[in-house]
């Protein structure tokens, strides 16, 4: 807030306009010390001394305390105006208490001071305790009034003149205080435009960066497919044995299929990153898209050595399935390639309003230390794989497009769990219990 901001950058100058005036009052009083009424000088100066007192330990409290904006709003920017405006009062009131014993020397040197007084109050004041037109109006008009009631040569010019002066200085003060609050404000907008273009920078910096790493990547990976599909063409051509040749066949095959697993992981990646992925959301049945997950990886299941149960559930959610079958999917996938596990259960259970489907497998689990950093875009979900891992990155991506999330659950100690959290569908159908892969897997709890 600018007026907060301005109320503590003008400490310094306040203090310097409160020891000058505290000197002026002691010079004041020594000079009138015998030729005044002592007790109404002792009025006079006790006030002012009380005022200042006031003044200095609230702003000593204040800058001790460094209080909020709530308090400096609510308690300290009244206290120092009233302490302020109490001075104003004690200077137009000394008008009439000094000048009618003072000589036209003095009466010159007074009003050289009264003059002195007003650019002090706009050195000391800020926009928070702006007083210096209070006192240009109670100072002046105070001096115009006592010359215009003490007739001497003279005296209608120097009030007229008080009057062109007061309205003169107010005037400039407008003009100056104008000025200083465009100078504040714009110094504040070009902080704060400073700190946008800094978070602007870091973010193309660490856009970049993330894109560096991601062609390196996915260069790096993709070569490693295509090499081993072109070795295995090679032992298909040469070998002239049938049983080697449909081995390396069905080689060349897994290998396309990786690349193509890959190609897809990168522009899944980058169609999230344009917004051009989109989810079309509808209640659908989460029993027949988990079945259709385990049958479309039973093939891979069974080559890991993996058997994949689909617990019954009658549970519908509010997903695009086409979306939810890619991020399960990916699950099954890393399950199959990288978890070394033998049994995998998928299953769903009703949470509230949400439905929560479980992807848990018996495997190797996930470190502590990785756990954390799991789901960066350039994370390998398991620590045999050579890619680039955007499949995790991408799924949790996809499932927060549909109003949900992917975890993995941390308490699960017997291999993994893997959560995909989505508001619950309307509806409820149960399907069959399916199996697929090397036998049958037992129900998990979690599931």
């Amino acid at each position: 807030m600018a007026l907060i901001d301005e109320l503590r950058a003008g400490r310094v100058t306040a203090w310097i306009g409160v020891l000058l005036l505290a000197l002026v009052i002691a010079y004041i009083t020594v000079i009138f010390a015998s030729q005044v009424n002592p007790v109404a000088l002792g009025l006079w100066s006790g006030a002012f001394v009380m005022v200042l007192l006031v003044w200095c330990g609230a702003m000593a409290l204040a800058m001790m305390r460094d209080p909020g904006e709530q308090e400096i709003l609510g308690v300290w920017i009244p206290v120092f105006k009233g302490a302020a405006l109490a001075a104003n009062l004690l200077i137009a009131a000394s008008v009439w208490l000094f000048l009618p014993a003072a000589g036209p020397e003095l009466f010159a040197l007074l009003l050289v001071m009264y003059v002195w007084f007003i650019p002090i109050q706009m050195i000391a004041e800020n926009r928070a305790t702006r007083v210096s037109a209070s006192a240009t109006l109670m100072v002046f008009g105070s001096l115009t009034l006592f010359v215009l009631t003490h007739p001497a040569p003279y005296s209608t010019a120097l009030a007229a003149f008080l009057v062109v002066f007061t309205v003169s200085v107010l005037a400039m003060r407008r003009v100056i205080h104008r000025a200083l609050a465009e100078a504040i404000v714009a110094k504040l907008e070009a902080e704060r435009a400073g700190r946008a273009l800094n978070a602007a920078l870091t973010e193309v910096g660490d856009q970049r960066d993330a894109i560096t790493r991601f062609l390196a990547a996915a260069s790096h990976d993709l070569q490693q497919p295509v090499q081993a599909a072109r070795l295995f063409f090679d032992q298909a051509i040469e070998t002239k044995s049938a049983e080697a040749r449909d081995r390396a066949i069905r080689g060349a095959r897994r290998a396309f299929a990786s690349t193509q697993s890959l190609l897809q992981e990168m522009l899944e990646h980058l169609r999230l990153e344009s917004g051009a992925a989109k989810p079309t959301l509808a209640s659908h049945a989460i029993g027949p898209i988990l079945q259709d997950i385990a049958l479309e990886h039973e093939a891979v299941a069974n080559a890991a050595g993996v058997t994949i149960r689909v617990a019954p559930t009658g549970l519908t959610a509010l997903v695009d399935p086409r979306l939810a079958r890619r991020i399960v999917g990916n699950l099954v996938a890393n399950t199959c390639g990288h978890a070394g596990a033998t049994r995998l259960l998928i299953g769903a259970r009703r949470q509230g309003a949400r439905v929560r489907i479980y992807a848990v497998d018996n495997g190797r689990g996930i470190e502590p230390a990785r756990a954390a950093t799991l789901f960066g875009e350039f994370a390998a979900p398991g620590s045999g794989r050579a890619n680039f891992g955007l499949g995790l990155s991408t799924s949790r991506r996809f499932a927060r497009a549909m109003g949900g999330e992917l975890t993995l659950d941390r308490r699960w100690a017997a291999g993994a769990c893997f959560v995909l959290d989505l508001p619950r569908g309307q509806g409820e159908a149960w399907p069959a219990d399916v199996a697929v892969g090397k036998g049958r897997a037992q129900p998990c709890e979690a599931a």
